[in-house]
């Protein structure tokens, strides 16, 4: 019977792949090639992204090299809060940069016109004792301002801001 010869093979006789205009073994020949061109595609395209990942440090922006920069001062503590750590012999002007940046800072000027807990922050939040002594009195200072009526309420972030 024609049926039992061949599962492809028509009841006239015909293969279904000649019909088709395929000769015999071109799907495993195109197979193979199917799959070598698309691994060659994948490599080059894992390569090709590879390459913009390590040029990505050289691309970056002045702003996202500094923020970038600054992470390396900032750790997290046993509770789970982030500190700043300065390094020694680290200058004064590029700690205050670093801080302004920070989002300690935010969280700092945050707290006012809560200054007993503001000294609390600093203590606690930043190991920098040059720093912290100067930032102390700043908020000592702004507070002494505040209370005496110089400043109001809505003027201590903007006194506590330019800390210099």
């Amino acid at each position: 019977m024609i049926w039992e010869e061949a599962p492809f093979t028509l009841y006239y006789g015909k293969d279904i792949l000649g019909i088709i205009g395929i000769k015999e073994g071109f799907m495993s020949k195109g197979l193979i090639i199917f799959v070598a061109i698309g691994t060659l595609l994948a490599y080059i395209l894992v390569g090709f992204v590879g390459d913009l990942e390590d040029e990505d440090d050289n691309l970056l922006t002045e702003e996202k090299l500094i923020r970038k920069q600054d992470r390396a001062y900032y750790e997290t503590d046993v509770v789970g809060q982030t500190i700043l750590i300065f390094k020694e012999g680290m200058p004064m002007a590029k700690k205050i940069g670093v801080w302004k940046r920070s989002p300690l800072h935010q969280e700092f000027l945050e707290l006012s016109p809560n200054f007993e807990e503001m000294r609390h922050f600093a203590k606690d939040r930043i190991i920098d004792k040059a720093f912290r002594k100067r930032l102390i009195q700043v908020a000592n200072d702004t507070e002494d301002a505040y209370f005496s009526g110089k400043i109001t309420q809505g003027e201590i972030k903007n006194e506590l801001d330019t800390f210099q």
